[in-house]
């Protein structure tokens, strides 16, 4: 959660930086809202998949998936590609938190349901208030597009922890996810 809530917050003010280098400026717009408007997408998509199938499968997806699309989003050499990169990220956080939040549901008893799931809310706390200036000293030392390829290097690791920690996990009958 954590570095999806950072991969959300902290490019934002680098786009304006990369529509002007890419030729786009008048596309801002639309790349800035297609993250969050696919990660509503993705979200509805990875609650009913997380529900039917257990949280692992759309959580490998959407890690997969995040990888995937900071990549495409730091070789871009469009503004459409930009934008589709921010997509399909989006996509990508919405089945990520989703199945997040599925796997609290599935894997831990109502008594401390709710103080692990605020805790998962708290992680979009630090990105909130760091990602912006330490992605702006990275793209000032180095260019936007190294935030994109530092995001998809440290996403690796820990979602693949994530992923095996959940490895066997079903649905539990009747949980809220």
């Amino acid at each position: 959660m954590f570095l999806t809530g950072f991969a959300a917050l902290a490019v934002m003010p680098l786009l304006p930086v990369a529509a002007r280098d890419l030729d786009g400026v008048g596309l801002y717009p639309l790349v800035a809202g297609a993250f969050v408007a696919a990660s509503l997408l993705g979200g509805v998509l990875g609650g009913s998949w997380a529900d039917r199938r257990g949280a692992r499968a759309p959580l490998t997806a959407g890690v997969v998936l995040t990888v995937a699309t900071l990549l495409i989003s730091a070789t871009s050499t469009t503004i459409w590609q930009l934008a589709l990169g921010r997509f399909t990220d989006g996509i990508a956080a919405g089945l990520v938190a989703v199945s997040v939040n599925a796997a609290v549901g599935q894997s831990f008893p109502d008594r401390v349901r709710a103080r692990v799931l605020a805790l998962m809310s708290a992680c979009w706390i630090v990105p909130s208030l760091v990602g912006p200036p330490l992605a702006g000293l990275v793209a000032q030392w180095a260019s936007w597009r190294a935030v994109f390829f530092g995001l998809a290097a440290l996403t690796v690791l820990p979602a693949l922890a994530a992923v095996l920690l959940l490895r066997g996990r079903a649905p539990r009958a009747g949980a809220v996810s």
